[in-house]
């Protein structure tokens, strides 16, 4: 019996070895896994009230209002359409549905309400953002829906 393995059993061996790598290199977060907690950066880089887009591409916006800071999901509840900030609310230029800057929908065809997500800050003063914990619009005065904006 030869002790050379066969193309097949190298690819098989090589395939199986890739396999078992993936799950730690999620724990480590490592680059291109998916992750549901994001940092948003520091709390002082929202120093006015407005409507911030630089997390959009994770599927929210950070948005001050109020001496509160908080993250509303940028993508359309029709169609998962991208958003675009106006100055009354949200606009999704897929099917032309529109949401009041507190997410409710004032134009079809979008029929749910966009939400937010859990909130808080870190040990350095970022805004963490966890979208695996959505907040309707009934919780939105819940302690993780939001954190309090530094003084300007």
């Amino acid at each position: 019996m030869s002790n050379e393995l066969s193309r097949r059993q190298i690819i098989l061996m090589s395939a199986l070895a890739a396999a078992a790598f993936i799950p730690i290199g999620k724990a480590l977060g490592a680059v291109g896994t998916e992750s549901s907690v994001v940092d948003a950066g520091p709390l002082a880089d929202y120093a006015k009230d407005g409507v911030f887009d630089q997390s959009a591409s994770h599927g929210f916006f950070v948005i001050r209002k109020d001496g509160k800071i908080f993250a509303q999901s940028s993508v359309c509840t029709h169609r998962r359409g991208r958003l675009t900030p106006t100055p009354d609310g949200f606009f999704c230029k897929a099917h032309n549905s529109t949401f009041a800057a507190d997410g409710k929908v004032t134009r079809p065809p979008a029929k749910a309400d966009l939400v937010r997500y859990a909130v808080r800050k870190d040990d350095k003063n970022h805004l963490i953002v966890d979208t695996s914990k959505r907040i309707e619009h009934a919780q939105f005065d819940a302690p993780d829906a939001h954190v309090e904006a530094p003084s300007a």
